[in-house]
């Protein structure tokens, strides 16, 4: 009987926290949907932009100038989503979907970069462990994300829930990474 009542109630609280996200989304989306979808489309593009770059093989060395210009994409794109938040523009699930996705893609060209900076401070087995650990951080990411994101499996806000842990995720090893990176400066 204990251990039927716990489980009662993870399934209560998981049933109201689905709600209260599908409603929320449908607020925002019925609150968005009173302009012109242009902010939109702008931040997309934006966060497009950033994915190319992001995706360059790792044999084609990114200039300091793609570099500052994929800083300028998410400084940018950042200030669209809070303008397009504030604007009570709508987006559907799709767009949300996607600018989640955008966001991630953003958070992982930023990992890039402090990722990249850190390995150029390591040589012989640090270089190989960082990377191995990297590795095995990225597979982490992706399967907590996918375990979170089982949960809506189905619905139409499941990559938008696994793009958001993998976010969280990612920001947090960024963190990580960068006490890492000042260490290694100061030494």
């Amino acid at each position: 009987m204990t251990e039927i009542i716990p489980e009662a109630i993870v399934a209560i609280v998981s049933a109201v926290v689905g709600a209260l996200l599908a409603g929320v989304a449908y607020l925002l989306k019925r609150k968005i949907e009173k302009n012109d979808s242009g902010k939109i489309e702008e931040f997309i593009s934006g966060y497009e932009r950033l994915h190319k770059l992001y995706r360059a093989e790792p044999e084609d060395k990114v200039s300091a100038e793609e570099l500052a210009a994929a800083n300028r994409i998410v400084e940018s794109a950042q200030g669209s989503h809070d303008s397009l938040l504030e604007s009570g523009e709508h987006l559907t699930q799709a767009d949300m979907n996607r600018i989640s996705l955008a966001q991630l893609t953003a958070a992982d060209a930023q990992l890039s970069v402090v990722y990249e900076e850190l390995m150029s401070f390591q040589d012989g087995a640090r270089a190989e462990a960082l990377d191995y650990a990297m590795e095995s951080w990225r597979k982490f990411r992706h399967d907590f994300a996918a375990f979170e994101a089982e949960f809506y499996r189905g619905g139409s806000i499941q990559s938008l829930i696994y793009a958001a842990n993998a976010e969280a995720r990612t920001n947090e090893f960024i963190r990580l990474l960068s006490e890492q990176l000042e260490f290694e400066r100061n030494k």
